[in-house]
């Protein structure tokens, strides 16, 4: 594979996927969602949502751009939509924040996908390497909210 690699001159980047399940408690337990934004990379294929992640990857390969950020507002937020969108952006290691009502009464805080990394630890001498990798996978299906994990 990594030949293939070299040969194509494909760049590879590999980042730390954020664990957004505290994150998507507290939209999903907000009184109101009243703005959103995430941060996206070039095309990642394998982990793009149809709303944001693919969309916005085409339009900054297009445009030869390395990053961008796009941010929404509106009274209360499509939650579901909003999950969608934090998965896939937990997955493919970028950025997500919210501006959230906790409460009727309360007023608006902002939070953060950032939070630690999915993270684990193994032995060489104690572990297969298909063991791990297949652990790994589960993690990220995980993350993905995929039903394969």
């Amino acid at each position: 594979m990594s030949g293939v690699i070299t040969e194509n001159e494909i760049s590879v980047e590999i980042v730390p996927i954020p664990d957004p399940e505290g994150f998507l408690r507290a939209l999903s337990s907000a009184y109101r969602v009243t703005r959103f934004a995430a941060t996206f990379r070039g095309p990642n294929p394998f982990d793009a949502d149809e709303h944001f992640q693919k969309p916005l990857s085409v339009y900054l390969s297009a445009a030869n751009g390395e990053s961008g950020k796009a941010q929404i507002h509106g009274e209360d937020l499509n939650r579901e939509v909003l999950q969608e969108v934090t998965r896939s952006t937990a997955a493919t290691g970028n950025e997500a924040s919210a501006r959230i009502i906790k409460s009727k009464s309360q007023k608006s805080i902002t939070i953060n996908l950032k939070g630690d990394p999915v993270k684990r630890r193994y032995d060489e001498d104690e572990h297969l390497p298909e063991a791990v990798l297949a652990d790994l996978t589960n993690l990220y299906y995980r993350v993905r909210n995929d039903e394969r994990g």
